[in-house]
């Protein structure tokens, strides 16, 4: 199978998951930050977790 894109280059995902697997990562300084500045206050609210993973049914925050 051809390879579609550069995560599929081996050497490059793995050195790119070490970059994730760190604390002080881009995720964690920004795009985090970011994501829950512009989410609506969750306080006490329930609300579906929509993941390919199977969760509970809902959870509190």
């Amino acid at each position: 199978m051809a390879k579609q894109n550069i995560y599929d280059n081996e050497t490059f995902f793995n050195e790119y998951s070490k970059l994730r697997e760190r604390e002080v990562n881009a995720n964690n300084l920004f795009e985090i930050p970011t994501l829950y500045a512009l989410m609506p206050d969750l306080e006490g609210k329930e609300f579906w977790i929509l993941d390919a993973e199977p969760v509970s049914a809902a959870s509190t925050i």
